[in-house]
């Protein structure tokens, strides 16, 4: 079934949105829900064009004992390797082309800190007659399988029927002033038709946009403590942060 996230087009664009307002106010946010203290082992789920890598570096002073992102887009991973080349010089670090909709390929208890940045809710599962949330309850699952004891995850999630064009609107000035002509035309119709297909997706099952108490029962459930979260990215996602005891 088409899936957009393979798209070289859409993964071109989406690297663009760590330019925009509401995705700088996300990762601040983002950031002020965990720390680290350097030496920690770090996997990154949906890894787009690296930008969590970065802020994970930037956290542990460069200092992580390894990284792993994952991303099912190869284009993504391709444009993340380039963003972050001169960052992971000194990091072991590995790139791993997966969809997060089937079991991690990692060893059990191997991570002290797992994040995601509005990638786990694409986890999709079709029964052979209607989307379900099997693998998106499944995803969460494998990261408590996959972190330490005391491991934390770090991840967010959009709200219910979230309105994308908010995103534009609030980035007028990037988008017009600060990216190039006709670069910022063809990034903003890339991402307002990307926005409307993970709509429509959305409203039949596929994706997972969910109340954020829907989201705690689910971390509850794969096992996780201590959940926090906060509202962000112009009211359309939620930061949550978790521990695996």
């Amino acid at each position: 079934m088409k899936n957009l996230w393979l798209s070289k087009l859409v993964a071109f664009a989406y690297q663009y949105q760590r330019e925009a307002r509401p995705y700088k106010e996300l990762i601040n946010d983002f950031s002020s829900l965990f720390s680290l203290n350097g030496g920690e082992s770090a996997l990154d789920l949906g890894c787009g064009s690296g930008r969590i890598i970065r802020l994970l570096i930037e956290k542990s002073g460069g200092n992580l004992s390894k990284i792993v992102g994952m991303d099912n887009s190869c284009s993504a991973i391709d444009f993340a390797k380039k963003n972050l080349n001169f960052s992971l010089a000194k990091i072991p670090h590995r790139f791993v082309v997966a969809d997060l909709s089937r079991p991690l390929q990692l060893s059990d208890k191997s991570f002290d800190v797992a994040t995601a940045g509005l990638s786990l809710q694409y986890a999709e599962h079709w029964d052979g007659e209607k989307w379900t949330d099997k693998a998106y309850r499944g995803v969460f699952r494998e990261i408590f399988r996959v972190l330490k004891p005391g491991g934390k995850l770090i991840f967010s999630a959009n709200t219910p029927n979230p309105d994308f064009s908010i995103i534009a609107k609030k980035s007028w000035r990037e988008i017009f002033l600060t990216w190039r002509l006709p670069l910022h035309l063809i990034v903003a119709i890339i991402m307002v038709m990307q926005g409307r297909w993970l709509t429509q997706q959305a409203k039949i099952g596929r994706f997972h946009y969910l109340p954020i108490e829907k989201v705690v029962s689910i971390l509850k459930e794969a096992g996780f403590e201590n959940i926090q979260y906060k509202l962000t990215y112009a009211g359309l996602a939620w930061v949550v942060a978790c521990e695996k005891s």
